[in-house]
């Protein structure tokens, strides 16, 4: 369910690089990334959807040497699987300015995790998106960089960072790891497990293990529903993977 990578040192190392390799592997569903130029303004680069462009992007944009740049690594939950859904997002309103695949602002995010906002039936657009321009956009820049308010942030269970023309901002827990910055464990190696179906739509492909409700789901039917009183719901002794209890467990962690 994506990652956000903070690359805070001035070069990219041989290990480095292969753990973007298995951030990709893990998340392969758009690449993009923010830093910021020398007159301050967040530049955004996203909509790479196989590795080798991305890699050749890094390289072209001399971003080895940029400190510090923050990548996004997308699973779709929620919204189309297209290069204009891919992270990082201006703070702004105008969907235009969400789907650039290249501009320049004067903030940007990043988000890990699912926000609880309505999507209109039929759009294509991310939960990201839509609390981009129906949230974040309307406030003000001087509350968006407030302690307080990126503590309320943290209540949605979410992770973001934002980069700023002044500074960079991060909100819920990251791994740090050689300098850099994770929001999840799923830089460490790529998970590949035999699982059962979705237990809303029996899909079997995108399905992943949410802990939550304790099932496997498909990003397609990721949602909340009350697996209480489902008739299908699986319990924590019907596991659905062919793994040990600690593989499995830091593969949560990935979540």
């Amino acid at each position: 369910m994506c990652i956000i990578v903070v690359k805070q040192t001035p070069t990219i190392t041989e290990q480095q690089w292969k753990q973007l390799h298995n951030c990709f592997d893990n998340n392969h569903e758009g690449v993009g990334m923010m830093w910021r130029n020398r007159k301050g303004k967040v530049v955004v680069s996203k909509g790479y959807m196989e590795w080798q462009e991305f890699e050749d992007a890094v390289v072209k944009l001399h971003l080895e040497k940029v400190n510090p740049v923050v990548f996004h690594f997308r699973f779709a939950t929620h919204g189309s699987i297209s290069p204009g859904n891919c992270h990082p997002f201006p703070i702004s309103r105008k969907i235009r300015d969400l789907q650039a695949l290249e501009l320049k602002s004067d903030a940007a995010v990043v988000h890990n995790g699912i926000l609880n906002v309505t999507i209109p039936q039929g759009s294509k657009l991310s939960d990201t998106q839509v609390f981009v321009r129906d949230v974040l956009s309307q406030t003000p820049d001087d509350i968006l960089e407030h302690p307080a308010y990126q503590l309320l942030l943290a209540t949605t269970g979410s992770k973001f960072v934002f980069l700023m023309s002044r500074a960079l901002y991060k909100v819920g827990e990251f791994f740090e790891d050689a300098g850099w910055l994770f929001s999840n464990n799923g830089y460490k190696r790529v998970y590949t497990y035999d699982v059962a179906s979705c237990v809303l739509c029996q899909a079997t492909t995108g399905v992943v293990w949410y802990e939550k409700w304790h099932c496997c789901v498909c990003k397609d039917c990721a949602q909340q529903f009350d697996l209480v009183t489902s008739p299908v719901a699986p319990t924590k002794h019907q596991p659905y993977y062919s793994v040990t209890d600690d593989e499995r467990e830091e593969w949560l962690q990935t979540l």
